[in-house]
């Protein structure tokens, strides 16, 4: 009974805690401290935190499992207006957040982008792959039939630290793949919890209206948001 009795009061506490920091969106089962986006093993995570962006998937950028900022970006073009569903990039409009649903594998995000409906999923399943997923659906709120661009890109931060010089390429085929590693490698090697050592991939299915580039943020990104894609 002594059991029952504590785990029905640490139930209660989550809850309570779950309602004290309610946001303006639906949230499922409860609000965690952090939402896991890419989480498979130690190297590299990334993470949003509860607290310091009150949630939203664009307030935001994610974390590393120290705090340390990660940069990962995500733009809508929905009949030509520019919205920011991912990231902290305040001088664009951003999606509203509707509604986040968080399990032991995955997080699912539901936001708007003015007529447009998305449904962004991060998923981290493989038990045997160092494999995270994002997957992002999208439909018309309205019923009429939408143009729709969509953007998003990581950096190195995502696996060298701010001294270190990263090396960028691209493989094309039925999967388009960036990978990127640090130009001077260290095997085993791990600074303030960051390799010193192996590659970071990002791909997606080849696709006839599929663009992509690699290159520095402040060419690769203006090439998209002023319609250079």
């Amino acid at each position: 009974m002594d059991g029952v009795s504590y785990r029905m009061s640490f139930l209660q506490l989550l809850f309570a805690a779950s309602f004290a920091f309610a946001q303006n969106w639906t949230v499922m089962p409860l609000i965690p401290p952090v939402n896991p986006l890419a989480v498979r093993g130690p190297y590299p995570q990334s993470w949003m935190d509860q607290g310091v962006t009150n949630g939203s998937l664009n307030s935001g950028w994610q974390s590393y499992r120290d705090g340390s900022k990660l940069t990962w970006t995500g733009f809508f073009r929905v009949d030509g207006q520019l919205f920011d569903w991912m990231g902290d990039r305040q001088n664009y409009t951003p999606a509203v957040q509707k509604k986040t649903i968080f399990t032991s594998t995955k997080t699912v995000i539901a936001m708007t982008c003015g007529r447009l409906d998305l449904t962004a999923t991060f998923l981290s399943l493989s038990p045997i792959e160092s494999i995270s997923y994002l997957g992002v659906k999208v439909a018309s709120n309205d019923g009429n039939p939408r143009q729709v661009e969509l953007f998003t890109d990581i950096d190195g931060e995502w696996l060298a630290q701010p001294d270190q010089l990263v090396q960028w390429s691209t493989t094309v085929g039925d999967v388009v793949t960036h990978q990127f590693l640090p130009q001077n490698q260290t095997q085993f090697g791990e600074v303030n919890g960051r390799l010193r050592y192996g590659s970071v991939v990002y791909s997606t299915e080849q696709d006839p209206g599929l663009t992509y580039q690699a290159g520095a943020a402040g060419v690769v990104k203006p090439a998209f948001l002023c319609h250079r894609s």
